[in-house]
């Protein structure tokens, strides 16, 4: 009998120690704490290209004959210009820089140049553009970089950073008499470049 209560005595301390072994883990485990702490700094970013800096070339026509001297408008999204050339020979050329200001790289996804003949409604009095598949022999006009290679999709341009384009308008000194223009002709000029962030 004294060895039964020996035994169960040493029953009860073991099971008391593994109840109280199970509180101290189950209480260890929900009380166990993880962290990962950190910081993080987003900086924000910006997306804008713009037309800057017009610079005239040297041997333009007279001032007399420049309506609309090339100009910034529009948020420095579009160059306009308005100019008479009166015989051949005559141009009028600028650079112009693409300005990308922003913190996103950007390429040239679209360009498109075009030329339109402006006439006058007689009805409405309105001006009417018909583009010009073909565009007439005493006309040269190009949009190229300063440097005169040809501007072509998927050309980078970095952030802050820029682009110079070239611009030339001239009445074809070398027009056969033949295809020179025997009345006044008004030409539109329409050149566009898209440029998206670089992939």
């Amino acid at each position: 009998m004294k060895n039964e209560k020996k035994q169960s005595s040493k029953k009860s301390k073991l099971a008391l120690l593994v109840l109280l072994l199970c509180v101290t883990v189950g209480y260890a485990v929900l009380s166990q704490t993880l962290l990962i702490n950190g910081n993080s700094t987003i900086k924000g970013t910006s997306w804008e290209v713009i037309w800057d800096n017009i610079q005239m070339a040297q041997g333009n026509v007279p001032a007399t004959q420049v309506t609309q001297a090339a100009t910034l408008t529009a948020g420095n999204t579009e160059v306009v210009f308005d100019v008479t050339l009166n015989t051949p020979g005559e141009k009028y050329e600028f650079n112009v820089d693409a300005w990308n200001k922003g913190t996103i790289d950007a390429e040239v996804a679209a360009t498109s140049n075009k030329v339109y003949q402006v006439t006058i409604d007689p009805d409405t009095q309105e001006e009417v553009e018909t583009e010009l598949t073909t565009w007439p022999a005493y006309l040269n006009y190009t949009v190229n970089y300063s440097n005169g290679s040809a501007i072509g999709i998927g050309d980078p341009l970095a952030k802050n950073s820029r682009e110079t384009y070239h611009v030339l308008v001239q009445f074809n000194p070398d027009t056969p008499a033949a295809q020179l223009p025997s009345a006044d002709v008004r030409l539109r000029f329409k050149f566009s470049v898209q440029y998206d962030q670089a992939s």
